[in-house]
C-alpha cells in the first residue's frame, strides 16, 4: 500500500538532486571543479543546521520551542517578575507554560480558529504593538550614548524648565458643560472654598491639582492663562476648543534651584519620544471618517476576561 507513495516521495526528493549532479558532470570542467560543484549540491539539499545561539529546548508535536521563544514569553511578564523566572527552578515553570501555549495554539489552528476576522484583527494589533516597541527603541534607545547626548542637549537648551526658575502651583475644575461650570461658579461666589467645590465636581479617583509648572513656550493653554495671575486668583469660566470648560485657581509660586540632569533624564527621554512620534504624525496624511466613528458600536469583551 505504501510503496507507491514512498516511490513518489523519493522521486520528488531525488530528482532535483540528480539533475544538479548531472549538470555538474556534463559540463566540461576539471575534476576539482566538479568536486566543488557536487559539494554545493549536497550543501543545497542538506537539512538546515540548528542555530548555534538558539538551541531547541523542547519538542511539542511537530513544533519546537527554542530559547528565543522562552525569552519572548519572559518579556510578556511584568518587569518586576522577570528576574524571578530566570532562576533554574522557575525557568522550567516558564517552559511548561510555553509548552501549554504551544499545545493549545496547535489545537486552535487545527479547528480553524485562526481564520476568523476577529483573530486576524487581534493578530494585526499584536504585531503593531511589537513593531511600535521596536521602532521606539530604534528612534530612541535609552542605553545609546547618542540618545543620552540628545537628552543632555535638550536639558541644556531648556534652562527655563530645569535651571533656576519660578514654579507655579494651581488647581482646576473640569466640566463637560457650561451649565455645570456656572453652578460651580455660583458656589464660589457664595464663599465656598475652591477645594470644596472642586471635590463636588471631580471624581474621587482623580486629582484637581495641576502638576507644578514654570513659564515655558511648552505650557498648556491653561498654564499660559495662569502664569500672569496673582496668587490666589480664580479665573472666570474658560471654554477650550474641545468643548470642555474649566475654572482654574493659581495657588502660589516658589523659587526652585537647578534640577540635576540625572533626576530628569527619564522625563526628557519620554519627551523626546513624544516629540519624535508627533513629528512622524505630522508628516503622515491622516483622514478620519467621524460619522462612521460615531455610528460604530464596539464590544467591551476582553480576552483578559477569558479563563
Amino acid at each position: 500500500m505504501n510503496h507507491p507513495i514512498r516511490l513518489l516521495s523519493f522521486y520528488f526528493i531525488a530528482t532535483p538532486i540528480l539533475l544538479s549532479i548531472s549538470a555538474c558532470t556534463q559540463s566540461k570542467k576539471a575534476i576539482s571543479d566538479i568536486k566543488i560543484c557536487l559539494a554545493e549540491v549536497v550543501k543545497d539539499f542538506s537539512p538546515p543546521k540548528e542555530p548555534a545561539n538558539d538551541p531547541v529546548l523542547a519538542h511539542v508535536g511537530e513544533e519546537v520551542i527554542r530559547v528565543s521563544d522562552l525569552q519572548a514569553r519572559l518579556r510578556e511578564l511584568p518587569t518586576k517578575n522577570q528576574e524571578f523566572f530566570t532562576t533554574s527552578g522557575y525557568k522550567t515553570v516558564l517552559l511548561q507554560r510555553q509548552i501549554t501555549a504551544h499545545i493549545m495554539a496547535q489545537k486552535a489552528r487545527s479547528l480553524g480558529l485562526d481564520q476568523d476576522a476577529e483573530f486576524q484583527a487581534d493578530k494585526k494589533i499584536n504585531e503593531q504593538t511589537l513593531l511600535v516597541r521596536r521602532y521606539g527603541r530604534f528612534i530612541l534607545n535609552p542605553e545609546s550614548p547618542e540618545t543620552i547626548q540628545k537628552a543632555r542637549a535638550y536639558y541644556d537648551h531648556h534652562s527655563e524648565l530645569y535651571g533656576p526658575r519660578v514654579v507655579f502651583d494651581a488647581s482646576f475644575i473640569h466640566f463637560k458643560s457650561r451649565g455645570e461650570a456656572e453652578k460651580a461658579q455660583a458656589l464660589l461666589k457664595k464663599g465656598r472654598s475652591f477645594d470644596a467645590v472642586a471635590k463636588l465636581f471631580t471624581p474621587p479617583t482623580l486629582s484637581f491639582k495641576l502638576p507644578p509648572f514654570s513659564a515655558s513656550p511648552k505650557n498648556t493653554y491653561l498654564e499660559k492663562i495662569l502664569v500672569p495671575f496673582h496668587d490666589g486668583k480664580v479665573s472666570p469660566i474658560i471654554e477650550l476648543p474641545t468643548g470642555d470648560f474649566y475654572i482654574v485657581k493659581k495657588e502660589g509660586h516658589r523659587d526652585v534651584p537647578t534640577t540635576p540632569f540625572e533626576e530628569v533624564k527619564d522625563q526628557i527621554l519620554k519627551q523626546l519620544y513624544r516629540d519624535a512620534v508627533f513629528a512622524l504624525r505630522e508628516r503622515t496624511a491622516i483622514t478620519i471618517d467621524s460619522k462612521t466613528v460615531d455610528a460604530v458600536i464596539l464590544s467591551t469583551i476582553s480576552i483578559q476576561d477569558l479563563p
